[in-house]
């Protein structure tokens, strides 16, 4: 592994912790999906919008 993947997955980690440690349920927020609507922690959708960027990055690279 190379020192900027390494560090790219420690920041990762970092983002994913803070999320995590900050979730609330009073923060809550209402996603509109394709299907239907979905209610989430603002921490919770944060995650999941930077995980699914890592994805998007990982499959263009």
């Amino acid at each position: 592994m190379t020192k900027s993947k390494i560090v790219g997955l420690v920041l990762i980690g970092l983002v994913a912790a803070i999320c995590i440690v900050n979730r609330g349920f009073a923060d809550g927020v209402s996603v509109d999906l394709l299907i239907h609507t979905a209610k989430l922690s603002k921490s919770m959708l944060m995650l999941a919008c930077t995980a699914v960027g890592v994805v998007v990055g990982v499959l263009l690279k």
